[in-house]
């Protein structure tokens, strides 16, 4: 697996005159700091669950990677059920997807869901660096993951623009109809799930230089700190989508790029000795009994033995509603405002078993 940073001219560094006390770490300069500074990222990562990387594009670099964001085709939204999980919490930005090989992984994911055939735009000359430090990013810190994040990445999803909505009509002739039986018939909704379940790291580059708020949410606070940053231009922002949601808001042009990176999807074992074949013809004048009992409640109650234990105590089996069913912060009132509900636990068994 290739570990290589794009490197960065001294005539760019010079040029930029960059701060960088807002920043965690400096893109390194050289290839020779690469591999001190992917380990550095994740270390950052495995402290606190998100970095800011100062980059070095200079400012006619960033205005040509602006302006070619506003010369793509082929911007969507995703159904507004599946909108959080790929583009943030309130979102109020489009997206298109760019046509740019992913150095990191086995596979492309592609799993933003509509009704839509997405478009991809060949990658314009004014965009080909900035993706190309996007993926180079993620493929440097691929090698110093599992030790320290626990996780092997496998797949990205292709390089995605943004760039804010200018208007409520444009959001609705952009946005796909609503969830509908057909969705989980072709598959959609199972994909979504797979992609709740396997994401891993959202790698961000802002292009515009009007400062954009980053929101960062941890899906359960008694294990990590949330934060809530003005970036300016220039600056890289990987953050752990399997430990925070996010909200992104942009200001000015808000021209910014993203992948999402995921672990592999889970496959069953054919091997499994638990796993029954039943013969598709039987002998003549031979039936098949089979007697079984199967038990699945909330609460991991998924045995005899795991059924009484919950009833002898008296375990309601209660938990808050987990991510992968739907954002229930999004809808959630301590106050019980109008409109939102005062409830955010409830019983639910484990994906596995409903899948």
């Amino acid at each position: 697996m290739s570990s290589d940073l794009v490197a960065i001219s001294t005539n760019q560094v010079q040029e930029q005159n960059a701060v960088v006390d807002d920043c965690d770490l400096k893109l390194p300069q050289n290839e020779e700091e690469g591999s001190s500074f992917a380990l550095r990222l994740v270390e950052t990562l495995a402290r606190k669950g998100w970095c800011v990387i100062e980059t070095f594009l200079n400012k006619e670099e960033l205005q040509e990677a602006v302006d070619d964001c506003y010369n793509l085709n082929g911007w969507a939204l995703p159904k507004k059920e599946f909108e959080a999980a790929y583009l943030g919490r309130k979102n109020t930005s489009k997206y298109a997807f760019l046509d740019a090989n992913a150095r990191l992984v086995q596979k492309e994911l592609a799993t933003q869901a509509d009704d839509q055939v997405h478009f991809q735009n060949a990658v314009p000359e004014g965009l080909k660096g900035p993706a190309a430090l996007l993926h180079s990013v993620s493929a440097a810190i691929e090698p110093y993951v599992p030790s320290r994040l626990g996780f092997t990445l496998w797949g990205c999803s292709r390089v995605t623009a943004r760039l804010p909505l200018s208007s409520k009509s444009e959001e609705s002739s952009y946005r796909p109809f609503s969830l509908s039986q057909s969705n989980y018939e072709d598959g959609k909704v199972l994909g979504h799930i797979d992609f709740l379940e396997n994401r891993k790291l959202c790698v961000m580059l802002l292009l515009d230089d009007h400062g954009t708020e980053l929101i960062l949410e941890p899906f359960d606070p008694r294990f990590c700190e949330g934060a809530q940053m003005i970036l300016p231009t220039n600056r890289l922002v990987v953050f752990r989508q399997d430990v925070f949601a996010y909200t992104y808001r942009a200001c000015g042009s808000g021209a910014a790029l993203q992948v999402q990176l995921v672990t592999q999807s889970h496959v069953p074992n054919t091997r499994d000795l638990r796993v029954v074949t039943v013969p598709s013809q039987l002998m003549n004048d031979h039936q098949v009994m089979v007697r079984s009992m199967a038990c699945h409640y909330p609460g991991n109650c998924e045995s005899q033995s795991g059924y009484w234990a919950v009833s002898t105590v008296s375990c309601d089996g209660l938990v808050p509603v987990p991510v992968t069913r739907w954002d229930a912060a999004q809808y959630y009132s301590a106050e019980e405002k109008e409109g939102f509900t005062y409830a955010i636990h409830g019983g639910f068994c484990n994906d596995d078993d409903v899948i």
